[in-house]
């Protein structure tokens, strides 16, 4: 049972990331602006001074925009700590480095009250319409996302969804999808 849904859950891990690579850098502007519009609409993101956003890694939703647009908002980055495998938050401080996983990091300090964070905007490469999200696979996110409590918005294009993912007891769902042309809003 548990080989079976690792089975279904790599193989659509690997169809849609595949998907996702083959955009190319003018779709990935254009799908994104639509995204970063819906994302904008919602409440929580309008009213959140202190914003986790992500640096786009393979082709995800580019949300660095947020930061030109949004200059009275603090935007902070996760950074993993690959010792304790959590994920901590740094500030954004416009100097990165890349990670052992190619992903680019903040260089600043961490900050250790999480509680700052008004809203965790997530990347993603599957999700379904009840708010799970299928990542990587290292399940960084999923536990700090169960630590923090806090808002949290996966972003991802529309082919990045699916009706139903196959779920385990670590999984957290998260409050809202945010995609091209819709919004999903989960139970919260």
């Amino acid at each position: 049972m548990i080989t079976s849904m690792l089975n279904k859950k790599q193989i659509l891990r690997k169809k849609i990331l595949q998907q996702r690579l083959s955009l190319n850098n003018d779709e990935v502007k254009i799908r994104s602006e639509k995204v970063i519009k819906n994302l904008l609409s919602l409440k929580e993101f309008q009213i959140s001074k202190n914003v986790m956003i992500y640096y786009p890694f393979k082709n995800e939703v580019d949300v660095l925009i947020l930061i030109k647009l949004f200059k009275e908002k603090n935007f902070y980055f996760p950074a993993v700590n690959f010792e304790k495998k959590e994920i901590e938050i740094k500030k954004y401080d416009k100097k990165f480095t890349k990670n052992k996983f190619g992903i680019y990091e903040p260089l600043g300090e961490v900050i250790l009250n999480r509680e700052i964070i008004d809203l965790v905007i997530v990347p993603g490469i599957v999700f379904d319409l009840k708010c799970h999200r299928l990542g990587y696979g290292g399940g960084y996110y999923d536990r700090f996302l169960k630590s923090s409590k806090k808002i949290s918005c996966g972003v991802g294009y529309d082919f990045q969804t699916v009706d139903s993912l196959p779920t385990e007891e670590n999984d957290v769902k998260l409050n809202y999808v945010v995609l091209e042309n819709k919004i999903i809003k989960g139970d919260f």
